[in-house]
């Protein structure tokens, strides 16, 4: 299964609590185009991630996200990582995020994971109880 540091492409982790803290120092704006990248985000979508005007004003200042928009990030980048352990390839993790969804009320996964902490929580119960056998 793929880590959420591989996705971001950052550098592996010093131990457990090490994501916690970079998320919360802020993540590099290179982990924005990664998780994008693999995620096969349209510029709409990466822009819920950082606002298009941010975005750009923290390239040219060569900032790091913000603690909020980091956690974003991350929690995009688990739902992938764990969308691609479920289906067992990038392919059809993809396809599944960017699909509306029944029991999201049509809702596209990646939209729903976006939005907040309780919308990923609904797309990860998802995932593992398809993971596990369960209907989803």
């Amino acid at each position: 299964m793929q880590t959420v540091e591989a996705i971001l492409d950052l550098p592996g982790a010093a131990s457990p609590l090490a994501l916690v803290d970079r998320i919360n120092d802020g993540l590099p704006l290179a982990a924005v185009d990664a998780f994008a990248a693999r995620a096969g985000l349209d510029p709409a979508l990466r822009y819920r991630i950082v606002p298009k005007a941010t975005l750009a004003t923290r390239r040219k200042r060569h900032e790091p996200l913000s603690r909020e928009e980091s956690a974003r990030l991350a929690r995009g980048a688990k739902i992938l990582a764990l969308a691609e352990a479920v289906w067992g390839s990038l392919d059809e993790a993809r396809a599944f995020l960017h699909r509306p969804h029944p029991m999201l009320e049509d809702r596209r996964p990646i939209d729903v994971t976006l939005d907040n902490e309780f919308g990923a929580d609904l797309v990860e119960g998802i995932l593992q109880r398809l993971r596990f056998g369960s209907a989803a």
